[in-house]
């Protein structure tokens, strides 16, 4: 009787905790639903919707920022520029220069410090910038395609089908490899193309001596474009040392038009060569760069410097045609320009290059003053030279 007494007393009080604790959690469940319709105008509809709003917001930014992040992997381009751009080799420049390194050229040509610089041309504005978003592209590309794939995913479900988020990333996904193969088999294609007609090329002996030719033509062309450039490095160094770098003698040397003459010609198949003359300089002009060739070789005082200065500049005696289809620059001054090709030439090609009459140098005078420099720089080094004889 005692047992079941307490157990009956002791059930009551559980009731009554209970009960305590049930008002007190549908107090705090009307306090909760006061605080969610502060106005006191919505009604329950309209608080369920808000809950369902604050729920479902974060959900949707979770799946936005995977999303993001995994269409960032799939573009994510080189984490360093290839080895052929402009701005890789300028990284690798000041890197060099930062540790102390000296930068060395193959076969260079320029040795004085103040002649060229002797780091390459700095990258233009729009390669750091497109090197800081290069992944945008490929993000953009990668997001159309996964958009295109949905519509196509869509078109083949009934009108009111809604994917779910599993259906959802795996077309997706799907997509992204598809888009990256496709830019990789588009850029690698033209090389294995090449690579296949190379290789039935090679099957025949007729196949072979015409990829043979193809071949030396193509590094022809390298060859002759690194020695144009070469050249035009050579000229305006020898420019600067004899004129300033400011002088107006330099300015028109700097047009790359006036240094084409190194065009060259086979003349028999032993690999002679002839120069193209360019058939607009006038014959001034023509004196003036030969005299500027002839500084740079003088200036040179290493054995092997000589030698690849010689090789430059001597490359051949100049063919008995000119090169007539070559033009001046636009706005290149008049008085350095044939009389004979101005003449010779239509009304509408002298209206387009718009050549300046105004003489910005007296070329002639240019002429003497670099030959009486050579005539003392000729007279220090026979000083010189007797000097140390004396000595000896």
């Amino acid at each position: 009787m005692m047992n079941s007494g307490g157990k009956k007393q002791h059930l009551e009080e559980n009731d009554s905790t209970n009960t305590g604790l049930g008002e007190e959690g549908l107090h705090g469940d009307e306090d909760s639903e006061d605080e969610d319709s502060d106005d006191g105008d919505l009604t329950q509809e309209d608080i369920l919707e808000r809950k369902r709003k604050r729920h479902t917001f974060p959900k949707k930014q979770t799946e936005s920022r995977h999303q993001n992040t995994a269409i960032g992997k799939v573009a994510q381009a080189h984490l360093v520029p290839k080895a052929a751009t402009p701005l890789a080799r300028a990284i690798h420049d000041f890197a060099r220069m930062l540790l102390g390194i000296p930068r060395k050229a193959k076969n260079s040509l320029v040795v004085d410090d103040d002649a060229a610089p002797s780091l390459p041309d700095p990258p233009t504005d729009e390669e750091p910038h497109n090197w800081e978003s290069r992944n945008q592209v490929g993000e953009t590309l990668i997001r159309n395609a996964q958009e295109k794939a949905m519509r196509k995913y869509l078109s083949k479900k009934p009108p009111n089908f809604k994917p779910n988020q599993k259906q959802r990333k795996m077309v997706e996904k799907d997509a992204a490899e598809a888009e990256v193969l496709r830019r990789w088999v588009g850029n690698k294609g033209p090389k294995f193309k090449e690579q296949i007609r190379h290789e039935d090329m090679k099957k025949t002996a007729d196949g072979k001596k015409n990829l043979q030719e193809s071949v030396n033509v193509k590094q022809g062309r390298i060859r002759q474009r690194r020695n144009k450039e070469k050249l035009y490095k050579a000229r305006l160094s020898a420019a600067r040392k004899l004129f300033g770098k400011d002088s107006n003698e330099v300015v028109m040397l700097s047009h790359p038009e006036i240094h084409l003459d190194d065009e060259l010609a086979n003349v028999n198949d032993f690999g002679s060569r002839q120069r193209l003359r360019l058939e607009w300089r006038s014959a001034e002009l023509d004196t003036l760069i030969s005299l500027l060739d002839q500084f740079h070789m003088k200036r040179q005082t290493l054995p092997k410097t000589k030698r690849a200065a010689k090789a430059l500049v001597e490359r051949g005696a100049y063919a008995p045609e000119p090169d007539p289809d070559q033009c001046p620059s636009k706005g290149f001054q008049e008085s350095l320009v044939s009389p004979a090709w101005l003449d010779s030439q239509a009304g509408l090609l002298i209206e387009e290059l718009n050549l300046d009459e105004e003489d910005h140098f007296d070329i002639k005078g240019v002429i003497k003053d670099t030959l009486e420099a050579f005539r003392a720089r000729a007279s220090v080094g026979g000083q010189s030279s007797s000097g140390s004889a004396m000595m000896s």
